[in-house]
């Protein structure tokens, strides 16, 4: 009875060792719905899309999901600082794009991965305050300049009415959108620590 109580004892120590491990090398549940919650907010706080969509001055869908798309990633770093979190919040922020436009599906991904690589190449990564900024900042505008390779180069649709034939142009509104995802990666941050005052969101730190 003592040698199946204590194998169970070891069975139990073993399974939690194991759930630690995991925990530590990937995403809690917490984290994986805290992040989705996220990505999912943040689309639906982009939904002026559409109303946009046909509009034809390049880079004026990105001017008006940047403050919200940022705000939001922000958020989700404040909380999940871990290699594949923005990765994860595009997948999960594109997956209705999808349905709607396809290209905007392969532009945030792609975009994301970009980032998670340079996450990769930072010492710390997420942890590291200015990479967790910079991710926030950089995910849309890694956007365009894959946009327009895909007008430009592939659809070869691209109207002589468009608004954003001009190198000039392309530069001021590529501008506008940092500065716009400057501001939503600052909100983020500022909600994000009042959150964590408040005993709402807590910083998941590494012991």
């Amino acid at each position: 009875m003592n040698v199946k109580n204590a194998s169970d004892d070891k069975l139990f120590e073993a399974a939690a060792d194991s759930s630690e491990t995991i925990e530590k090398k990937g995403f809690t549940v917490q984290e994986i719905v805290f992040v989705a919650i996220c990505a999912a907010a943040g689309l639906l706080a982009s939904s002026v899309m559409p109303l946009v969509a046909n509009v034809p001055i390049y880079g004026i869908i990105q001017i008006a999901v940047s403050v919200q798309t940022a705000l939001f990633i922000s958020l989700a770093l404040y909380k999940v600082r871990k290699r594949g979190t923005v990765l994860f919040f595009a997948i999960c922020y594109a997956v209705i794009q999808l349905f709607m436009s396809p290209v905007m599906f392969f532009m945030s991904v792609i975009a994301a991965a970009v980032v998670e690589l340079i996450a990769a190449a930072v010492k710390n990564g997420y942890k590291n305050n200015a990479m967790r900024y910079l991710a926030s900042v950089l995910f849309i505008p890694i956007q365009m300049p894959f946009l327009w390779i895909y007008y430009k180069a592939l659809t070869k649709e691209l109207p002589e009415s468009y608004i954003g034939n001009d190198p000039a142009f392309i530069i001021l509104m590529i501008a506008a959108v940092v500065a716009l995802n400057i501001l939503g990666t600052v909100l983020g941050n500022l909600i994000g620590r009042e959150l964590e005052k408040a005993g709402v969101l807590k910083e998941k730190k590494k012991k």
